[in-house]
């Protein structure tokens, strides 16, 4: 069975569908990029929060320095060459921040085991106080 794909013909359909939605190559600013800092003051302890953003911190501590570059040949061509040179001034930097990444997170994996441990402990002393009243009112 031979299948007959126009590969020309889906890069136009493609590029087509780019033109008309007003696609570009244009990298954000850093002005564009919006931050809420609200969410990062906290006045209580929130268990769902604190796992999910443990959850994130766990799969994204890792500082992933080569991302892929975008633009024309000649754009990727000249951002290959400065990142060859510049690679060892950030190699070391990046090296330094994952280390940071990692410790943090293994600091927040060992605050989720010590809440967890404090909750079981909890409701031990709970039933062990209700257990206490209970032969307390029997007397």
């Amino acid at each position: 069975m031979e299948n007959n794909i126009n590969v020309e013909e889906i890069m136009k359909q493609i590029k087509a569908d780019i033109n008309a939605k007003g696609y570009t190559n244009d990298l954000l600013s850093f002005d564009d990029v919006v931050v809420d800092v609200s969410s990062m003051n906290v006045v209580k302890f929130d268990k769902l929060q604190f796992k999910e953003d443990l959850y994130v911190a766990n799969h994204e501590w890792n500082v992933n320095p080569y991302r892929p570059l975008q633009g024309g040949r000649i754009r990727v061509f000249i951002r290959k060459v400065i990142r060859k040179l510049v690679y060892f001034f950030v190699e070391p930097i990046v090296m330094a921040q994952d280390g940071f990444n990692a410790s943090v997170v293994r600091m927040m994996n060992q605050m989720n085991c010590y809440i967890d441990q404090q909750e079981k402990e909890i409701e031990e002393l709970k039933a062990k106080i209700s257990q206490l009243e209970s032969e307390s009112n029997k007397q």
